[in-house]
């Protein structure tokens, strides 16, 4: 079934991006960056699932136009897998 972006949420601050990414992700937990990046948020399934509810899946359908500062979003993250 194809869904339609307009249907979802867009991301409206990195802050709010950093969460869902750390909720559907493992890894970097405990880890800082240059800018300050934590992972405030353990990946579980339950979460991830409010993610893309919220959001959509998969992950390359994200509106994320808003979202000017994309850096270390990804820092430490083992598990890619959108499956």
């Amino acid at each position: 079934m194809i869904v339609s972006a307009s249907e979802f949420k867009c991301f409206q601050e990195r802050d709010e991006l950093k969460d869902a990414i750390d909720s559907c992700f493992k890894g970097g937990e405990g880890a800082v960056s240059e800018y300050g990046t934590t992972v405030k948020i353990s990946a579980n399934e339950e979460d991830c699932n409010k993610v893309k509810a919220t959001y959509g899946w998969p992950m390359n359908g994200w509106c994320t136009g808003d979202v000017t500062n994309m850096h270390f979003l990804f820092s430490g993250k083992r598990d890619f897998n959108e499956g």
